[in-house]
């Protein structure tokens, strides 16, 4: 067997240390004596040959998986199927897909009946699959979370609420509102050194005073500064 090894489709992946071809596309490990009528039948490609695939050491699936069993987990293969939680039964440590299959096991070969007390032999773990729902092993992945869909509303949910604040932000923000009293609006607050509105008119000297511009008759009246102006007091004048 030649060190070089023959190029391969781009979505056939070998795995040397199991003796195995994996398709991308299909995301599945391919049978030994399948690999060619696969690459032919759903890719279309005449360039593989059998002369090619007998350089690479391919083993059967079975041969395959029991090498995997020995070692697992395994990190995951990137060609297969994501992982999935499944089921391993602590007797005898075979794989299930589905809490069903598990309970169904428990019964049929070890005798153990009761949802409780079958669920007391399983272990929850991630597993994967070699090809269809066949060949399971397990895989170091973490337990899978929230589906994809809800994850993403939810990180969209996360990202409003930034922005909007929630029911009970609102509710706080309306009883500090009421512990600090209401705000002045920024009409009244007059910044110094700004000259005032047109048509009020402001008594020479007299300090600012609100309000008093918009009453009747005082608008008219002189100021102190005025009535000062217009006294002659005795002596002073020249």
């Amino acid at each position: 067997m030649s060190s070089i090894l023959p190029p391969l489709p781009p979505y056939l992946v070998y795995y040397p240390q199991y003796g195995l071809i994996a398709c991308a596309t299909h995301q599945q490990a391919l049978y030994e004596t399948k690999i060619l009528d696969h690459v032919i039948k759903f890719h279309h490609n005449l360039s593989l040959t059998e002369a090619d695939l007998a350089s690479y050491r391919l083993l059967s699936l079975a041969t395959s998986h029991h090498l995997i069993l020995e070692i697992q987990p395994i990190p995951p293969l990137p060609t297969l199927k994501l992982p999935q939680n499944g089921y391993q039964c602590k007797l005898c440590k075979s794989l299930h897909l589905s809490q069903r299959r598990s309970r169904d096991h428990l019964r049929e070969s070890h005798r153990i009946t009761g949802y409780t007390a079958q669920d007391a032999e399983a272990t929850i773990c991630p597993i994967q699959a070699l090809e269809g729902s066949a060949y399971l092993f397990r895989v170091t992945e973490p337990r899978l979370s929230l589906p994809t869909t809800l994850t993403r509303k939810r990180s969209r949910e996360l990202s409003l609420s930034g922005s909007v604040p929630s029911p009970g932000q609102r509710l706080k923000i309306a009883t500090l509102s009421q512990l600090v009293g209401p705000s002045q609006p920024a009409a009244l607050s007059q910044p110094t050194g700004l000259s005032q509105p047109t048509g009020l008119s402001q008594p020479t000297g007299s300090p600012s005073q609100p309000g008093l511009a918009s009453q009747p008759g005082l608008a008219s009246q002189p100021g102190p500064a005025s009535q000062l102006g217009s006294l002659s007091l005795p002596g002073l004048a020249s």
